[in-house]
């Protein structure tokens, strides 16, 4: 029994030497698409057949975030380390970064959501909505005081961070003179 075991072994051995050595003349094109961003390190390159590789530095691209590798052979984001068995193309997969816009009423009354922009992409504020008595809206600002950046009502804007805007009040009530 054991001259047997040892024999199916050795077998085996020889069997996965010749399977490793046809896996090494089978060559796979390697390549990554990352949208725009350069770097030696994903230039393509031929892998052998079952050759196992890890994923390259992740690409920085401005304005977005790097979510992963997708595979056209497998199709969907893949986890390295990775086993090439066919020719494979990576495209970087990244979300635009996004900042929030948040409107403060500013001792007016109402609600409005808050506003999403694409980071470093403009576009235009949502038009106010919130109202005060005895007051007329007259934009935004950076500062509930209103010292800092000002900004007129639906105006085209591109964000680097997140803000809050507080709305600015002009008084519309009537000014009352007393004789005495």
């Amino acid at each position: 029994l054991a001259t047997l075991t040892a024999t199916y072994e050795s077998q085996l051995v020889v069997l996965n030497e010749q399977m490793d050595a046809i896996r090494a003349k089978i060559k796979h094109q390697v390549t990554f698409d990352t949208k725009g961003v350069a770097g030696d390190e994903y230039q393509g390159f031929i892998a052998s057949e079952a050759q196992v590789i890890s994923a390259p530095t992740s690409p920085e691209r401005a304005g977005y975030e790097f979510l992963g590798w997708y595979a056209d052979v497998d199709g969907k984001i893949v986890n390295f380390p990775y086993t090439v068995l066919s020719d494979v193309a990576f495209e970087a997969i990244y979300r635009p970064l996004t900042y929030t816009v948040t409107f403060n009423a500013n001792g007016g009354s109402g609600t409005m959501a808050a506003q999403e922009f694409d980071k470093n992409v403009a576009a235009n504020l949502d038009a106010n909505v919130f109202t005060r008595d005895d007051y007329e809206f007259a934009g935004w600002n950076t500062k509930a005081d209103g010292t800092g950046t000002s900004y007129d009502d639906a105006a085209s804007i591109t964000l680097t961070e997140s803000i809050t805007l507080y709305a600015q009040w002009t008084s519309t009530a009537a000014t009352k003179y007393y004789v005495t």
